[in-house]
């Protein structure tokens, strides 16, 4: 059942995704602007929006898992999108702001900030910023890593906790107090 659900969602956006992409191909042709694009451009562009679509859509089925409702399912999800980031520009700002004299490199708090979440990823990096090869092995890596977590939760998690807004006990710490300390 989680694999057929699973399929289901990614399906539901990888056909429609991939009609777009022929009538834009076929608009393309009829314009006559085809010489114009490079095929490993679009093909890599269009192998990459699958791969993050895959990435953040795992995401958000773990953080479905981990909730015992669709409205903080889909609040769940977005802090599980953006807590690294915002913990680490948190971080940033205050030894920047706050620690003039501060010497050192920031260049970890910097890579969380970029690589921290698949959003800042597919944010960061485009044409004049390729992705490395480690970086697209993680991102293929990662969506796997989250379905089997995500699998694992669907396993374990209670039925009775279907009303709740944490689905399992040992993750409300976990994902209240980095919110409490990015909004306060």
């Amino acid at each position: 059942l989680f694999l057929a659900n699973y399929l289901s969602g990614f399906l539901g956006f990888l056909i429609p995704y991939l009609v777009m992409l022929g009538i834009s191909l076929l608009l393309v042709v009829a314009t006559g602007f085809i010489g114009v694009l490079n095929a490993g451009t679009v093909l890599s562009g269009i192998l990459l929006n699958i791969l993050f679509f895959l990435f953040i859509y795992s995401v958000a089925v773990l953080a479905a898992n981990l909730c015992g409702n669709l409205v903080v399912s889909i609040l769940g999800s977005g802090v599980l999108l953006g807590i690294v980031p915002a913990l680490a520009s948190l971080v940033l700002y205050f030894i920047t702001r706050c620690y003039q004299t501060f010497f050192g490199s920031l260049y970890g708090l910097q890579n969380l900030i970029t690589y921290g979440s698949p959003v800042s990823i597919f944010l960061m990096h485009g044409e004049d910023r390729p992705m490395g090869g480690l970086c697209i092995f993680l991102c293929c890596l990662a969506p796997v890593l989250l379905v089997l977590a995500a699998f694992f939760l669907y396993r374990k998690r209670p039925s009775e906790a279907a009303g709740h807004a944490m689905a399992f006990r040992w993750a409300r710490p976990v994902v209240k107090y980095p919110i409490v300390l990015v909004i306060t």
